[in-house]
């Protein structure tokens, strides 16, 4: 299977690219951004996909391709109620989620910005529309802190 990311690059400095990726190769993206982490820079990765099944899915890919050491988990709209993002982050290197948990978690405050993380990589982008969540993080958070000169993760 081949994840078709969409993305108008809306960054000079290339920020946000548009690609074609396999599987293992989006999990090499990931450990790559974890790998080249410092003391002072922790690394987190977020990979969004638009449906539970998804997630569970390419949860099971990042655990079996991702190297042995990092911490990744998934949390769905199921846990929500019983577990906040923020201590997900806090415990994980890479979190596999729903765009809309991200999304709510901003709007809430739970979580501040997205600069929490250092890359953000998309799945299904061919099926966004008007207000799904992918264009309501990148419209109303990613580029009002560009906009705003905030340290931003990369975007794939």
């Amino acid at each position: 299977m081949y994840f078709i990311l969409h993305f108008i690059d809306i960054s000079n400095r290339g920020d946000v690219c548009s690609t074609v990726l396999h599987n293992a190769t989006v999990v090499l993206h990931a450990q790559h951004c974890l790998d080249s982490a410092t003391l002072e820079n922790d690394s987190k990765v977020a990979f969004f996909v638009p449906t539970k099944a998804l997630v569970d899915q390419q949860f099971k890919l990042f655990i079996k391709y991702l190297k042995r050491g990092y911490r990744c988990r998934s949390i769905s709209g199921d846990e929500v109620p019983n577990i906040s993002l923020s201590d997900v982050v806090e415990v994980s290197d890479v979190v596999v989620m729903t765009p809309q948990i991200l999304l709510n978690s901003l709007d809430s405050g739970e979580l501040a910005s997205l600069s929490v993380f250092t890359l953000l990589l998309f799945d299904e982008c061919h099926h966004m529309k008007k207000h799904y969540p992918y264009n309501d993080i990148m419209a109303q958070y990613y580029v009002d802190q560009k906009l705003s000169g905030s340290r931003l993760p990369q975007v794939l």
